[in-house]
């Protein structure tokens, strides 16, 4: 009976290792992150723009929105070395209302690159004060027509009038987009299949508050 025991406990030690083993998420390494903390100098700031306000402070990024179109802003350096084959960009946002008719939406662009002269590629995950979120692009250019790959949706991933995190990966051509922690939507990776250029965007009648941003490698 000992004997018998004894080989169950071993065999619990043995499955419940493998177990644990088979639930590590592979380890990250960070190409750039920033809490915000100070101005690193890597994102706009001041007035760009008539009704868009970009400001560092508090250890927070914040736009604010009160034109009557979107904005974004981007790094203006490639993170990622080349394509590589499993990476990701990740931040933690909250959106706002600006005035009554305010969009309150904003969020994360990715794969941003200039065709020409004021016409860019531009992909975007973003989501809203009430709960929404939608990915969209123009991948033949910010002058070409508009794709909506997930139009807004509402999500119980989303917690409203808080922080969100929000985090896109490409892994092996695959994009996948996750809003804190849950998985919302997966698709064929867009453009030349990568997250470089990367930034925020806000849309019209929205404060846009970042805490912090990181893009990682795994």
């Amino acid at each position: 009976m000992k004997k018998n025991i004894f080989f169950f406990l071993l065999l619990t030690v043995i499955v419940f290792t493998a177990c644990k083993k088979s639930d590590v998420k592979p380890k990250e390494t960070v190409l750039y992150e920033t809490d915000f903390s100070s101005n690193d100098g890597k994102w706009g700031t001041g007035t760009p723009s008539n009704g868009i306000v970009l400001s560092i402070s508090d250890g927070y990024y914040t736009f604010r929105n009160s034109s009557t179109g979107s904005y974004g802003s981007w790094l203006e350096n490639p993170v990622f070395t080349g394509t590589p084959a499993r990476s990701a960009i990740e931040a933690s946002i909250k959106t706002a209302q600006t005035g009554n008719d305010g969009w309150g939406s904003g969020g994360l662009l990715w794969n941003l690159k200039k065709i020409s002269n004021n016409n860019y590629y531009e992909f975007g995950f973003v989501i809203s004060y009430n709960g929404k979120f939608e990915i969209y692009g123009y991948p033949n250019g910010d002058q070409d027509s508009y794709t909506e790959y997930v139009s807004w949706t509402l999500s119980s991933a989303i917690k409203t009038d808080s922080f969100n995190k929000l985090r896109i990966t490409l892994t092996t051509g695959t994009l996948h987009f996750f809003i804190n922690d849950k998985e919302v939507h997966s698709m064929p990776a867009t453009s030349e299949g990568a997250l470089d250029l990367a930034g925020f965007i806000a849309d019209r009648g929205t404060t846009l508050q970042m805490d912090y941003f990181r893009a990682v490698t795994f």
